[in-house]
């Protein structure tokens, strides 16, 4: 008797090893699964009229995604650029990368 449950509790061992196995080589990485993150981003223009011209704001808005599952909400940054006075360098070239008009209310850049 005693024989033959250690025959089954080693056939149990054996198939529940395989079974572990095959699901460790099923599984994802962890660098497949960052490979399915994605960010996506939208850049916009906004100028307002003010007391003292125009006011330039980049906004950008930025979500962050799991194959097309939204992860997060929507995450707002803005960037005052000044309302015709000097730019900054640094500015300026935010301007550029980002391809942001200089001309036009509101406009979408696409990052």
């Amino acid at each position: 008797m005693q024989a033959r449950i250690r025959l089954l509790a080693g056939k149990y061992q054996a198939a529940l090893s395989q079974s572990e196995r095959e699901y460790a080589a099923k599984r994802p990485t962890v660098e497949q699964l960052l490979a399915e993150l994605r960010l996506e981003r939208r850049r916009f223009l906004r100028r307002m009229a003010g007391p003292d011209g125009y006011d330039t704001t980049v906004l950008t808005l930025e979500r962050l995604y799991f194959r097309q599952i939204p992860l997060t909400g929507w995450m707002q940054e803005e960037i005052p650029l000044g309302g015709g006075e000097e730019l900054g360098e640094q500015t300026v070239l935010i301007q550029e990368i980002a391809g942001v008009p200089q001309v036009g209310s509101v406009s979408l850049v696409r990052g």
